[in-house]
C-alpha cells in the first residue's frame, strides 16, 4: 500500500490545508484504488472558522465535489471532502498521478484553497518475458529462462510445433531472480511434425498467473523459438529389408548363376519402414 500527504495553503495565512492519500493495488487488473481526503486546520490559537463550504478533490482527473459544514480550529485537522477512485497503471505496472483539492466557506476568511501534488503509486509487477530457450534434441529436456516478477506468481509453458503442442502444469519459481526451468522433456513423437527434415523450429510460450490455482492470467504470453533436432538412432532411422536375385540372359539353364556380363541383379525391397511418418 502506498500513501502520502500533500501540503497546501489557503488565502488565509492562518488556515492550512493538506491532502492525505493512500492506494491499494490489484495485480490481476493492473489498477489501484486511490482514496484521498482534503483537510483544514488553523495554525493560530483563539480563532475559529466555521460554516457550510463548497469543497472538491480531484484524483487523476476524477473530480468529486461536496457541500459540508465544518469547524476549523487549531486543535485538530478537520476533513472537508473525501473521494475514492480506481486508477489504471501503465503497461509496466508503474503509475504517478496528480491529486488536488479546492474549497471555500462563503462569508468567512476562507476564500480559496491551493493544494496539489503528485502521488507515486506502488508499481504492480507484470507478466514475465522469456530471455532464452535452449535448442534440444528430441527426447531431452529444454531449458527455458525468465525472471519472475513476484514470488507468489505461477507460470505455465506451452511448447508447440506444427499441429503438436503440450502445456506444463503450474510452475512456481519462488524467486524474483533469473530462473531456469528444465522440467519438461520434448518427446520423440514431435518427429511426426518433421517427416522429411532433421531439424525444426519449436515455439515456447510463457504464461504468467497471479493466483495459486494458475487461472488468473496477467498480460500477454511471452514467446521464444528454438531448434529441435531429430536424433539418429535405432528409434528414428528407417528399417529396410532387401533381397537380391540374378536375372540371366542365357536362359533357364543358367538361372541362379551370376555370370559376368550376362547376369543382372534384381533387388526386391520388402518390409521397409520409415519412423514417425517419414517418407522413403
Amino acid at each position: 500500500m502506498a500513501s502520502g500527504t500533500i501540503s497546501g495553503s489557503t488565502n488565509n495565512q492562518y488556515i492550512d490545508s493538506k491532502i492525505v492519500w493512500s492506494s491499494t493495488a490489484t495485480t490481476s487488473s493492473n489498477t489501484s484504488s486511490v482514496t484521498a481526503a482534503l483537510y483544514y486546520k488553523r495554525n493560530n490559537t483563539g480563532y475559529t472558522t466555521y460554516g457550510t463550504g463548497s469543497f472538491s478533490i480531484t484524483i487523476n482527473g476524477a473530480k468529486k465535489s461536496a457541500s459540508k459544514y465544518i469547524t476549523i480550529t487549531e486543535n485538530d485537522w478537520v476533513k472537508a471532502v473525501e473521494s475514492t477512485t480506481t486508477v489504471s497503471h501503465n503497461s509496466d505496472g508503474s503509475k504517478s498521478i496528480t491529486i488536488s483539492g479546492s474549497g471555500s466557506i462563503s462569508g468567512t476568511t476562507l476564500g480559496s484553497t491551493s493544494c496539489s501534488g503528485t502521488a507515486k503509486l506502488d508499481t504492480i509487477p507484470r507478466a514475465s518475458s522469456i530471455t532464452s530457450a535452449s535448442s534440444v534434441t528430441l527426447g531431452n529436456k529444454c531449458s527455458v529462462k525468465w525472471t519472475p516478477k513476484a514470488t507468489s506468481f505461477r507460470y505455465k509453458l506451452k511448447f508447440s510445433l506444427g499441429s503438436w503442442s503440450a502445456t506444463t502444469g503450474a510452475i512456481q519459481p519462488n524467486t524474483t531472480s533469473a530462473y531456469t526451468h528444465t522440467g519438461y522433456t520434448i518427446p520423440l513423437t514431435v518427429a511426426n511434425q518433421l517427416k522429411n527434415a532433421k531439424t525444426g523450429t519449436m515455439t515456447v510460450s510463457l504464461y504468467t498467473y497471479s493466483d495459486s490455482s494458475a487461472t488468473t492470467l496477467i498480460g500477454s504470453a511471452s514467446t521464444k523459438t528454438f531448434t529441435v533436432t531429430v536424433p539418429s538412432n535405432e528409434s528414428t532411422v528407417p528399417t529396410v529389408a532387401m533381397a537380391l536375385s540374378p536375372v540371366s540372359e542365357l536362359g533357364d539353364t543358367f538361372d541362379g548363376l551370376y555370370i559376368q556380363g550376362k547376369t543382372k541383379v534384381k533387388a526386391s525391397f520388402t518390409g521397409s519402414e520409415a519412423k514417425y511418418g517419414a517418407d522413403i
